[in-house]
């Protein structure tokens, strides 16, 4: 560890130390997020940063401890904020070359911009920006569990906490298709599943903030794509036009965490969805809006989870979270019932977040 941060080797009011950060700096480094160069270079870079500029590094640390988050969410926090100056601050001749960086010299100038230059709007969003993603495919555990609890059932009902930009509840209204996926599931069941029909009378997505907004949805995009599957926004314009069709799909801004869901929805849903919602929260706001969840379901529903976590009953919330995000069969789909809050079921598992190779999970024949 360089000798200017030594001071932070202790924990600071209870939270890990910084140096905890530049672990995990370290392991992204070596293992990046899916696996692309350029979040690999950028964390060399940055680590060689941290270990010349001491003020750079008392950027980062002071910037860390003023919020309650994870080591490894602060990193996946640092590189988004930076993608986010790159592709909307920068917008210089070169501003898109990063996605190609392998070497952490590519990232070198750039690194003393944002430090610099853009030091402003990287304070901005690591004090008040949380990673927002929004994968459509994503949607294929929840659709495939609906269809087989509720295919004969007509005029469902369904919510979608923590929609990001509404992408879920509107695809699956509209029966976009997804992408293929490599079934390891008996009898393809999970495939079979995923293709029966369902009917939605009422659709309602929340979230705390309206992607429609221009500034918003810049920051979706900056969390939501590795460098290397940028040339992939195209496609996604295309979908989100297609989307507009649905009318079946209301969209409610709301703080889960400020205030519930109106009364009136205590009770109305068939099924809720949170879709890589929880991982960033802390237990008790986890088991918070897990309880919001199950209260806005009908009696007879269900509340479907997908998440970056594991079965583990010695939690209150029922599973326990992981910071292996990234491969490993860690995301996976969980069921629960309202009627029985402490019982969750591990459905499905998969191979990473893209959800294009799943496998039995646990309880899977209890459900499928």
């Amino acid at each position: 560890m360089v000798r200017h941060l030594e001071r932070e080797a202790i924990s600071f009011n209870g939270h890990p130390p910084f140096d905890e950060v530049v672990n995990a700096f370290k392991d992204q480094s070596i293992r990046s997020p899916g696996n692309d160069k350029s979040i690999a270079s950028f964390n060399t870079a940055l680590l060689e940063l941290l270990g010349s500029d001491s003020e750079a590094a008392a950027f980062l640390a002071d910037h860390y401890h003023a919020r309650a988050i994870s080591p490894t969410h602060f990193v996946n926090l640092t590189f988004r904020a930076v993608q986010f100056i790159q592709l909307y601050v920068e917008q210089g001749e070169d501003h898109l070359a990063y996605r190609y960086f392998d070497a952490s010299d590519h990232w070198t100038g750039r690194l003393k911009r944002v430090f610099g230059d853009h030091k402003e709007t990287l304070s901005d969003i690591l004090r008040n920006k949380d990673t927002v993603t929004t994968i459509y495919q994503r949607y294929a555990g929840p659709r495939a569990i609906i269809g087989r609890l509720f295919s004969e059932n007509g005029g469902l009902r369904i919510a979608d906490l923590g929609c990001g930009a509404n992408h879920g509840l509107r695809g699956i209204d509209l029966e976009e298709p997804f992408d293929p996926i490599m079934d390891e599931t008996d009898s393809k069941s999970f495939s079979q599943s995923l293709s029966l029909p369902i009917s939605i009378e009422d659709a309602l997505a929340v979230d705390s903030e309206n992607f429609e907004n221009p500034d918003a949805n810049a920051w979706y995009v900056a969390c939501s794509f590795y460098p290397k599957e940028l040339d992939k926004v195209k496609n996604v314009r295309e979908l989100e036009s297609r989307l507009r069709r649905s009318r079946r799909v209301r969209f409610m801004q709301s703080d889960l965490l400020e205030a519930g869901l109106p009364e009136p929805f205590h009770g109305y849903f068939d099924a809720v969805i949170l879709s890589t919602v929880l991982y960033q929260h802390t237990q008790i706001n986890q088991q918070r809006i897990k309880e919001e969840a199950a209260r806005i379901a009908k009696k007879g529903g269900v509340v479907v989870m997908q998440d970056f976590a594991e079965k583990d009953s010695s939690f209150d919330s029922g599973i326990r979270f992981t910071e292996a995000w990234f491969n490993g069969f860690r995301y996976r789909t969980f069921l629960m019932r309202p009627e029985d809050p402490g019982e969750v079921l591990e459905v499905l598992k998969w191979s990473d977040g893209r959800c294009t190779h799943v496998r039995p999970g646990e309880d899977y024949s209890k459900v499928f």
